[in-house]
């Protein structure tokens, strides 16, 4: 009789999972035997029986080719996260998970192996953005495959960076490393509200609540107001070495990406944006996670 109840709990408690964080692609393991729900955006792909990660059918796609879904019905400001299972034929040939039209610049992830790869991206909607389109491209020249993919609500994401869209309508949780930086409305990527840093200026952050011996990694997206002009996202006192660093010099709001792994006693690091040019650049939508 216990194991019959333990029983009865474990699924009753899967169940409400589900509920409370359910699948929002339509056919995504490709369990009817077809595309339904799926969409062919060029090139040629089938479902077939042949190779799939679990269950019956998976979905093989040709060389330069591309299926795709568009999602209706999601929240606007709000974190999403794509997983899905990609092979390819041959060993580094790449096969692409992607994430687009949702508010912000495309994301992705590649696969180049030839057993099951789970790929895994995070992406946030705009402020008045309601859908996005999902999409497996493959541009090796043999085929790959893709099954059990999975758009749901982020959760158990835990972003360390405080006020990372300067949303409050202020720079609180930043500090002016020195020069002048604030909040400005009219540059935002995504949201209400961006920081401007002013030239020869920085804005810079101390996350806390890191774990020792623990990678960790930063983002932010960030753009100048003249062409030519170099901004730049920084990473230091995580470990005692040296400051990493990754420069925008585009107009267009470009993301930045920096990984960095802590120290053995550890449990901070500071973001810096750092704008060297003769403008001033913006900058919004960090993470660190």
């Amino acid at each position: 009789m216990r194991i019959t109840l333990f029983a009865l709990i474990l699924t009753a408690v899967s169940w409400l999972t589900a509920r409370a964080n359910p699948n929002l692609l339509a056919n995504p393991g490709f369990e009817t035997g077809d595309a339904s729900g799926w969409t062919n955006s060029y090139g040629t792909y089938a479902v077939t029986g042949t190779n799939p990660h679990s269950g019956t059918y998976a979905a093989q796609i040709s060389y330069g080719s591309a299926i795709q879904q568009t999602v209706t019905g999601l929240t606007p400001n709000t974190s999403y996260t794509l997983t899905g299972w990609l092979q390819v034929t041959t060993a580094g040939q790449n096969a692409f998970l992607m994430a687009q039209s949702f508010g912000g610049s495309a994301e992705m992830q590649w696969a180049s192996m030839t057993n099951y790869t789970l790929l895994t991206l995070n992406f946030t909607t705009g402020a008045t953005n309601d859908s996005a389109v999902i999409g497996v491209y493959q541009s090796g020249a043999d085929p790959a495959w893709c099954d059990d993919l999975n758009l749901s609500v982020s959760s158990g994401v835990t972003n360390f960076v405080s006020n990372p869209g300067f949303e409050t309508g202020n720079t609180s949780g930043w500090v002016g490393g020195y020069g002048t930086s604030f909040a400005v409305s009219n540059n935002s990527y995504s949201g209400a509200y961006a920081a401007e840093v002013q030239p020869n200026c920085a804005l810079q952050q101390v996350v806390q609540g890191l774990s020792p011996n623990t990678s960790y990694s930063c983002s932010g997206w960030l753009k100048n107001a003249t062409a030519g002009d170099t901004v730049y996202l920084i990473i230091s006192g995580y470990n005692g070495t040296n400051a990493i660093n990754a420069a925008a010099n585009t107009i267009n709001y470009t993301k930045k990406t920096l990984m960095f792994t802590t120290g053995s006693t550890n449990t901070s690091a500071t973001i810096v944006v750092y704008q060297a040019g003769t403008n001033a650049a913006y900058c919004d939508n960090f993470s660190v996670h």
